[in-house]
């Protein structure tokens, strides 16, 4: 009998609970509220699922304001640094306290920004020229740009630079007769070039485009490479729009 003195109250008290808990589930069961209970018990869970989501999305609608704040403020600098060329959008992003590998990484946002408000009607620079040199991030939130060569301008590309040729210094054999034109010579010193493409818009006397020419090529690592973009119009200004290596 000592033996079974301490184990029996723990048996029998569990037995209790078990018997316990079956007979409220059988309680319950037997409610005639129950399916109610359960529809109302639903109906809560649903209304949460929704207010979550509402609160969600209200913090995405936040988040999409704000961006489109900075992006217009950034498309603003676009169109001013487009329309100006004493002006440079690098320098004008850095001035504004926005960062370059931002701007970088949500250009089409900030150029679709600019178009909306470009009343002047410029044309307007595209990635490659507007952030030339801007290729990553050196992990402290600030711009890895190249260390470009004298006389020299960076792009997209790292290691690789693009001038205009001055008048005498580069083969001008690309142009037909009767033609204006512009050479446009890339240097591929440190990477490989590969394929590229070069576009420029024409523009008249008022600043109003008038039409484009455009050119491709290929380069090796070291290659300097010749793009010649050449038209028959009668245009007052060549601007370079696009410049694309791969």
């Amino acid at each position: 009998m000592e033996w079974n003195r301490g184990i029996f109250p723990i048996t029998y008290k569990a037995e209790i609970k078990m018997k316990e808990e079956n007979d409220i589930w059988d309680a319950l069961k037997d409610f005639k509220y129950y399916p109610i209970a359960m529809i109302l018990v639903l109906l809560g869970m649903f209304g949460l699922i929704l207010w979550n989501q509402k609160v969600s999305e209200d913090i995405t609608k936040e988040a999409e304001a704000k961006d489109k704040l900075e992006y217009a403020k950034a498309g603003k600098l676009l169109v001013d640094a487009s329309c100006n060329k004493d002006k440079n959008f690098r320098q004008l992003l850095v001035k504004e306290n926005i960062g370059q590998q931002y701007a970088y990484a949500n250009f089409d946002a900030i150029y679709d920004a600019a178009k909306a408000i470009n009343t002047k009607k410029c044309s307007l620079l595209t990635r490659p020229i507007a952030l030339a040199g801007v290729s990553g991030s050196d992990g402290f939130g600030s711009s890895v740009v190249s260390s470009v060569p004298d006389g020299w301008e960076a792009t997209s590309k790292e290691g690789v630079y693009s001038k205009w040729c001055n008048r005498g210094e580069c083969d001008t054999s690309g142009a037909m007769e009767g033609q204006r034109y512009s050479i446009l010579l890339i240097w591929c010193k440190e990477n490989a070039c590969g394929d590229i493409y070069a576009r420029a818009n024409l523009l008249n006397a008022s600043g109003v485009v008038i039409g484009y020419t455009n050119d491709t090529a290929y380069g090796n690592l070291g290659d300097k490479v010749q793009l010649t973009l050449a038209s028959y119009s009668n245009f007052s200004e060549m601007r370079l729009t696009e410049l694309n290596l791969r």
